[in-house]
């Protein structure tokens, strides 16, 4: 069954399950976010709007959907349950603004989207000192630099969830220009193009962006499941896929793995950058500043944009030029 198979599907069921005109189903994830591929499952949020009353209908529509469609993960949360998130979950909580809605009743929806709106107005510093903190523990976890032999592209540094966290970053700052209706708010690639760095800079970010998507349903393809650690075992096959020459041809690994640092460098750098710009100070220290950071990256990396990198981080801050 491919995706839009499984959107059908879950519609045609959604008629059939009692008191669905008081829930709400909402895609989420990768398919929220247009980043899916052969391989995702669809991520489902069910909202229903009083705990009390509408607990046991969720879970009996939710019970119905897990059985009836195959390849699919949901979890069923109230419009309280989802705004308390923020003192527990932040990371869940953050990632309700990727929700598009699906099917079900519509206001709910709104007023998720409503509830993001004023959470933001009021707590828009916490949410983004914590997204700080959260990357950054990603990044020890994951390992905190591009220059991994068998690199995540997901989670490691310069991968697609510092793409995701630049996405937040810049869904705060322009949420309240947004309607809560059920139409859908900016994807990934567009909020990218709109971030407060240089032109050139978003532009490399953006190619990056549809890079790394290209490279991990390369390597979905490769496994032929989901799996996001590029294993040495798997760089032949993707670079093949990736169009960087035969399995078997010199050079091809080479010239991929190259292309694929140059991009995280781009998304490392950029979200450096962006962190820095927000105002936001880490709850603990971090050993060397972002300048001293860019400078090290100009031993590794001497080119003119790492290079003009370290001077507009030091024109921003005010800090003299060595």
């Amino acid at each position: 069954m491919n995706n839009s198979d499984r959107t059908e599907s879950i519609r045609t069921l959604w008629e059939n399950i009692p008191s669905h005109e008081e829930l709400c189903l909402c895609i989420t994830g990768s398919f929220a976010r247009s980043e899916e591929t052969q391989h995702s499952d669809l991520d489902l949020l069910l909202l229903f709007e009083s705990e009390d009353r509408d607990a046991g209908a969720a879970q009996e529509a939710l019970t119905l959907l897990q059985r009836g469609v195959e390849r699919i993960s949901i979890i069923a949360r109230s419009l309280q349950q989802c705004s308390s998130m923020i003192t527990g979950d932040m990371r869940s909580w953050v990632s309700q603004m990727d929700a598009r809605y699906l099917t079900g009743n519509a206001e709910l929806f709104c007023q998720l989207r409503f509830m993001i709106k004023e959470t933001v107005a009021h707590e828009g510093r916490h949410i983004l000192s914590s997204m700080k903190l959260l990357s950054r523990e990603r990044q020890k976890d994951y390992g905190d630099t591009i220059a991994l032999l068998e690199p995540n592209v997901k989670n490691s540094s310069g991968a697609l969830r510092d793409i995701h966290t630049m996405y937040y970053i810049g869904m705060l700052r322009q949420i309240e220009r947004f309607d809560c209706d059920s139409s859908a708010w900016p994807q990934v690639a567009d909020v990218l193009l709109s971030l407060p760095l240089q032109e050139y800079r978003r532009k490399q970010l953006h190619e990056a962006y549809t890079f790394l998507l290209q490279v991990r349903s390369a390597m979905h393809a490769a496994a032929e499941h989901l799996h996001d650690t590029m294993d040495f075992h798997l760089q032949r096959r993707v670079a093949e896929l990736m169009g960087f020459g035969s399995i078997d041809e010199k050079g091809a690994v080479e010239s991929f793995m190259r292309r694929y640092y140059r991009h995280a460098h781009t998304v490392h750098i950029s979200l450096e950058l962006l962190l820095d710009d927000s105002g936001v100070q880490e709850h603990q220290p971090k050993k060397g500043s972002t300048t001293e950071n860019l400078m090290k990256e100009i031993d590794r990396n001497p080119s003119a944009e790492a290079i003009m990198d370290v001077f507009l981080h030091m024109n921003k801050s005010g800090v003299p030029v060595p």
